[in-house]
């Protein structure tokens, strides 16, 4: 079978029929299984190293006894491991950021006629304000001129502008960061983990439904095989891949019994395990059998506990090519297509082809793949599910930070094996004694008599018994020395030193970045030391970054696929508690994306001297002091970025509103200063109305006075002309009295007559 030619043998139709399907399936695990058992055996000693397990019997020559009786095993003291930790704990403390864009022109025009028409609503509702001010105040200096309105318009739509194809996406990407089931954080730590162990990782993202949200599947790269061309970086691109999942048969059930006849699954639990087919053929001890195969492992791990009703599921992909009818001329017409050439009748269309082989005889879900999603740059390309990325240079072959020091963690291993048994088997200095010249009169038995010799030496006393036969014959037979030279011991060490210092050159991450410094000296040797690693390790943040964008595109990708036909509305949690959102298809299913991620090796160093400037800005007044408290709970450059510019361009808009207000308040003071002269010519003319109407008043007063002085005297005038009346008629009174007396015949005064 040669799946090469298939794309021009096998008709669309017939490629859908089980017989090809079922042998293109064999013939592509056979193939890439048996290519790739080399590189799986090598990642499993990467796997080891990175675990701090190794092969007994590598070094094996250096613990056999041979008489000799060593007394220590060679011991594994993991270099590069805390190295990846501590890469691994700079990813931990730093969030990536994320920022998703339309790319395709559809989307663009679509998304540029609803910002024209956003604008055009602003427009309106402040001439509907302005007409109603107009209508109150009949003044031209609180009306705007249109210019003006059109501008704030258009400045309030860029600066509020998201249109409604990235909302989606960005929501869609914030409910993925926060989504409990998918925990992407900790999908970037073992990405992290594979690139910088095994020098690549890869994920598959298939919706199970349409309806449904797709979930991401971090895969093993030990069980996964593929064959990416020289040169490529992406697994997608990769026109055929299988990837090995050892699963119970009940998990099988479970996942694909909805697929499966009586017959497949009478055939299913009849089946030997993977641990039973492999003893059957090779007679191996359980012992020695790989846990990644979904068995057994030896000694070293006791510790983990497999099950042993495993068995193999195949999960194979590739891309095959079917032609269909276009327009030569048309064609030929678009196509940079030159001289003679000829375009015929068909153009050839990638199609992505799947299955599933449980064990070596159940096929499942079988054709053509229904979740293909398409971009509008080349809508005939199509890639496989599977994706990743490998961190290699131009030859193809992936760069494993544990492999590339293997060779250093040999020799460190070694010279501690060779350092501590030097330590074990020395002793110290000291003398040699002549036991025939002990003196018998410190006991009868000799360990008895050297013990206390050995201790009276202590006190300073040594004895000696001159008359004691052979003590003539006593003399000095030399000192000798056990102990350990510590030239030596220092020699070894720094060696060691000096291959751990080069497992930093290799790795980039410097002992500061690992804690390893003094605390005086903790800011200036962090930052020293995340400076000089960051460019080391930029390249390999950089593909993390582009597995996470990778990953984030599939997921939207598979959303869109997924999400076609129905809406669905989602809750994730925001600064102000539960916020939903909403897929609508029409907006989110048919638009392309771009996501762009920033790289961690540039993005801490930047985020913390932002950061820093922040605090400098907010003492000096430049910005407000709530902007540099909000920006220290930021965990990315783009959200204090963002923050610092919502607050400039309100300072700004501020400031422009105080510039307005400003010659409006000049316009006003001129104004006033004209009214103010006319309030004064009104109040001089109001004081001098004032001041007529005193003058009124005293002249009244004073002829109110004259008319009473004149009435007081014509009152006094005629007061006293009364009395000199009075007088004059009592005077008559009595004269007629005198006379009547003295005549009797005068005639009586009427006194009504002076009244």
């Amino acid at each position: 079978f040669n799946t090469e030619l298939s794309d021009i043998n096998v008709s669309e139709k017939e490629k859908q029929q089980p017989e090809y399907l079922m042998a293109a399936i064999d013939d592509i695990i056979a193939e890439l299984v048996t290519q790739n058992s080399l590189r799986r055996k090598m990642m499993g000693k990467m796997r080891d190293l990175y675990a701090g397990i190794r092969d007994p019997e590598e070094y094996q020559y250096l613990t056999d006894n041979y008489g000799i009786g060593n007394p220590l095993d060679l011991k594994f003291t993991p270099i590069v491991r805390n190295r990846i930790e501590a890469l691994i704990g700079l990813l931990s403390a730093t969030t990536f950021d994320w920022k998703v864009s339309v790319i395709d022109d559809e989307s663009i025009r679509t998304a540029d006629i609803m910002k024209s028409a956003k604008i055009l609503n602003g427009i309106f509702s402040q001439f509907e304000q302005q007409a109603e001010i107009a209508n109150l105040y009949d003044d031209p200096i609180l009306k705007k001129d249109i210019n003006t309105i059109i501008k704030e318009a258009k400045e309030e739509t860029e600066k509020n502008w998201i249109n409604i194809f990235e909302k989606s996406a960005n929501n869609l990407v914030k409910y993925y960061k926060e989504d409990s089931d998918i925990l992407l954080k900790e999908l970037m730590k073992i990405f992290l983990e594979d690139i910088a162990v095994v020098g690549e990782c890869a994920f598959r993202v298939l919706p199970k439904e349409y309806g449904k949200l797709p979930v991401p599947k971090v895969l093993l790269p030990e069980n996964f095989y593929y064959d990416l061309p020289p040169g490529k970086k992406f697994i997608k691109e990769s026109r055929r891949a299988v990837y090995l999942e050892y699963m119970t048969k009940k998990d099988v059930l479970q996942e694909w019994g909805h697929l499966m006849t009586q017959e497949q699954l009478d055939e299913l639990f009849s089946m030997e395990t993977v641990e039973a087919q492999y003893l059957i053929a090779t007679g191996v001890d359980l012992d020695r059998i790989d846990p990644r195969m979904g068995l057994r492992r030896g000694s070293k791990r006791k510790n983990y506990r497999y099950n042993i009703h495993y068995l193999p599921v195949y999960h194979v992909e590739w891309i095959a090519n079917n032609k269909y009818k276009i327009d030569p001329k048309e064609t030929k017409d678009k196509m940079n297509v030159s001289g003679p050439n000829k375009v015929n009748q068909y153009r050839y269309r990638q199609d992505r082809y799947e299955g599933i082989r449980i064990g070596t005889s159940i096929y499942l879900n079988m054709g053509k793949s229904e979740f293909v999603k398409r971009s509008k740059k080349d809508p005939d390309k199509t890639y496989l599910s599977f994706d990743g990325v490998r961190f290699s240079d131009r030859n193809g072959d992936p760069y494993s930070m544990v492999w590339k020091t293997k060779d250093i963690q040999d020799m460190i291993d070694i010279n501690i094996y060779h350092r501590d048994n030097l330590i074990a088997n020395s002793g110290v200095n000291g003398s040699r004694l002549n036991v025939a010249a002990l003196p018998k009169f410190l006991g009868k038995d000799l360990m008895e008599r050297l013990l206390k010799v050995i201790a009276l030496g202590k006190q300073g006393v040594d004895p000696v018994d001159p008359t004691q036969e052979g003590a003539d014959q006593f003399q000095h037979y030399g000192d000798f020395n056990n102990a350990i030279p510590g030239q030596t011991l220092q020699a070894i060490n720094e060696v060691l030193r000096e291959l751990d210092d080069e497992v930093s050159k290799i790795t980039g991450v410097t002992p500061q970045m690992m804690g390893l410094i003094e605390q005086r000296e903790a800011v200036s040797n962090v930052k020293m030391g995340v400076n000089q690693s960051s460019l080391v390790l930029k390249n390999f943040y950089d593909h993390n970054d582009l597995v996470i964008k990778s990953l984030l595109t599939s997921l939207i990708e598979m959303t869109q696929m997924s999400m076609r036909d129905s809406e669905m509305i989602y809750t994730l949690l925001g600064d102000k508690g539960s916020q939903s959102f909403k897929i609508i298809p029409k907006y989110f299913s048919f638009s392309d994306y771009n996501i762009h991620v920033t790289s961690i090796s540039d993005e801490y160093s930047k985020l913390m001297n932002i950061k820093n400037s922040i605090q400098g800005f907010a003492a000096s007044g430049a910005i407000d002091p709530k902007i540099a408290f909000k920006t220290l709970k930021a965990d990315s450059v783009s959200e204090i970025i963002e923050l610092v510019e919502n607050e400039l361009d309100d300072k700004k808009k501020s400031q422009e509103t105080i510039k307005q207000l400003e010659q409006q308040l000049d316009q006003l003071n001129k104004e006033n200063k004209k009214l103010n002269s006319k309030l004064e010519q009104i109040n001089e003319a109001e004081l001098q109305i004032k001041q007529n109407e005193l003058k009124i008043k005293d002249k009244q007063v004073e002829y109110d006075k004259q008319i009473k002085d004149k009435s007081n005297q014509i009152k006094e005038y005629l007061g006293n002309k009364e009395i000199s009346y009075k007088q004059e008629a009592v005077k008559l009174e009595r004269d007629q009295l005198y006379l009547q007396n003295a005549t009797e015949q005068s005639r009586e005064i009427n006194n009504k007559t002076f009244e």
